[in-house]
């Protein structure tokens, strides 16, 4: 499942959990491979010593130095998406050889190529400034807010990739009513 950041996406996987898939978070993913000394080093070749705290990665210093140029995403995306793929499909396959039905909550789906770990993929859209606001709760400026969305592709191009799309546009309860919608649907 892809959608922007802050899109709903994660409340979506979290229902799904709920009725009983298992999800497999990118977000996870990201914390685990961020300790590993072989991506720490790169992060800190690419983006300095500014990125560390107490000897591990500031994931908010990491998001300001990475999301200052479309350049630096790229940098990022070149380091974290292979470790990151091997990871994810790790996850993905065990949890397939054991019958569950699994969710992949990542916001990069297609930008990374995740979409072919999957056998279905479901879009979450929200409005642009709903999104904004989302990530000013979370902490973020205006700018950095713009700046992490700006670097995902746009909503109507992953949902025109998508087996089906979830729009986020009124209450959580109504998100909630139409992922089960989507959840009911056959792959």
């Amino acid at each position: 499942m892809a959608g922007g950041a802050a899109s709903g996406k994660s409340e979506v996987a979290r229902l799904w959990k709920r009725l009983g898939a298992a999800v497999v978070d990118a977000d996870a993913v990201v914390h685990a491979c961020l300790n590993r000394p072989d991506v720490r080093r790169r992060l800190v070749k690419a983006f300095g010593k500014e990125i560390l705290s107490a000897g591990r990665i500031d994931r908010s210093a990491l998001g300001r130095a990475a999301f200052s140029s479309p350049a630096r995403v790229r940098a990022l995306n070149r380091i974290m998406h292979p470790a990151m793929t091997k990871r994810l499909r790790r996850e993905v396959e065990t949890l397939r050889r054991r019958g569950r039905v699994v969710v992949l909550d990542a916001a990069l789906l297609f930008e990374a190529g995740w979409d072919r770990l999957v056998d279905w993929t479901v879009v979450v859209t929200s409005a642009r400034n709903a999104r904004i606001a989302r990530l000013r709760r979370r902490g973020l400026s205006p700018a950095e807010a713009a700046a992490r969305i700006l670097a995902q592709w746009p909503d109507r191009r992953k949902s025109a990739r998508a087996d089906a799309v979830i729009r986020n546009t009124g209450s959580l309860a109504r998100l909630r009513a139409d992922a089960r919608g989507v959840w009911r649907l056959p792959p």
